[in-house]
């Protein structure tokens, strides 16, 4: 097909504003002081399903476009193959090639995961800290017994202090954690879409280029 590029730089502009639309959206759902452990959830299961879906509507535009190449094609050709090109259905073999197991859209990985939450990392790190801290001062004090219980107990209590207070700090770091999470998210899989379509183009262009060679019409 003469415009097959043509068709694929439109169809990846479309894929690029689609995309762009969709990490506004979820970003969107992430201003401010978001709750961290409601929106992980939401946000993980939201994000496939409207990459999975948008990703889809985007795959009947292609085909609008290779359809409507496919018509320009075929304009000079005798009325009689015209007809039976489209008497073939090529819309709906293409869709349903598209939709094949085998062919289906499958992301990697299918749903977004999250990287390291910082919240956690920095708690275990600074609760770690002082728990060590805290136990050097034990060892100081071990010539008394109440000594001794009150320095353990003391470092308990700087332990749990240290992690909750690092915990709590941390959040604004996980959410930007989380939003980082979305976009690599968004554009891994704008990237694998790109390549579905790219595949699409390929199955249809065969299918078109075969039938002109068997029936003798000239592109």
């Amino acid at each position: 097909m003469k415009n097959i590029h043509k068709i694929a730089t439109n169809i990846q502009e479309d894929c690029q504003s689609t995309f762009n639309d969709l990490l506004a959206d979820f970003h969107s759902n992430m201003k401010g002081d978001f709750d961290i452990e409601s929106k992980r959830t939401f946000i993980a299961e939201y994000t496939a399903k409207e990459v999975i879906y948008k990703s889809k509507l985007l795959a009947e535009t292609l085909i609008n476009y290779l359809m409507s190449e496919a018509k320009e094609a075929l304009a000079q050709a005798p009325t009689e193959l015209f007809n039976k090109f489209f008497d073939m259905n090529p819309r709906e073999r293409i869709s349903t090639w598209v939709e094949a197991a085998n062919n289906r859209l499958r992301l990697r990985p299918e749903e977004l995961t999250y990287s390291t939450d910082p919240r956690w990392r920095n708690a275990l790190i600074a609760g770690g800290t002082s728990f060590v801290l805290g136990g050097l001062v034990t060892v100081a004090l071990l010539g008394t017994v109440v000594g001794a219980i009150v320095a353990g107990l003391a470092t308990l209590l700087l332990s749990y202090y240290a992690f909750k207070t690092t915990f709590e700090k941390s959040a604004v770091q996980s959410r930007e954690a989380m939003r980082e999470d979305v976009r690599q998210y968004v554009e891994s899989s704008k990237k694998q879409v790109i390549e579905w379509f790219s595949a699409i183009e390929k199955e249809f262009s065969h299918f078109f280029e075969q039938f002109c060679k068997d029936n003798g019409f000239s592109l």
